[in-house]
């Protein structure tokens, strides 16, 4: 994203940007998923949290799987109007977490932490 953001005009990236956060957001919103938070263009999701899911991991998979299909369905369009192409990574992990508000008086959020989380994001960083 980096590159993308140092070679693309700001209103036309964050056009961009917003877009593709909606869409994939959508995307694991659909399968039970809570989007957490956006970093950048990364999206923090999470299954199992703060309601149980029967199979959390299966929709978890089937999200991801949704995003790579959506994605590449989008990259001719964004071809189409200039812009350049967009790749994701994922990195998906289960296990026992600790769940709740985070952060100090002044600013809380809700919020994972815990080895499975940063599991995760060892895992979608080897995806590069």
């Amino acid at each position: 994203f980096t590159s993308i953001a140092e070679t693309t005009e700001p209103p036309l990236l964050l056009s961009m940007l917003s877009e593709y956060l909606e869409t994939m957001s959508g995307i694991i919103m659909k399968h039970q998923g809570v989007v957490g938070e956006f970093i950048g263009d990364g999206i923090m999701a999470w299954w199992n949290v703060p309601w149980e899911l029967e199979d959390d991991t299966h929709s978890a998979f089937i999200a991801a799987l949704e995003q790579k299909q959506k994605l590449a369905e989008l990259r001719p369009y964004w071809q189409q109007r200039g812009l350049p192409e967009i790749h994701a990574r994922m990195g998906i992990a289960r296990g026992t977490v600790l769940a709740g508000n985070i952060g100090s008086v002044n600013r809380m959020k809700f919020g994972l932490v815990g080895d499975s989380v940063n599991l995760a994001s060892r895992l979608e960083n080897m995806c590069k």
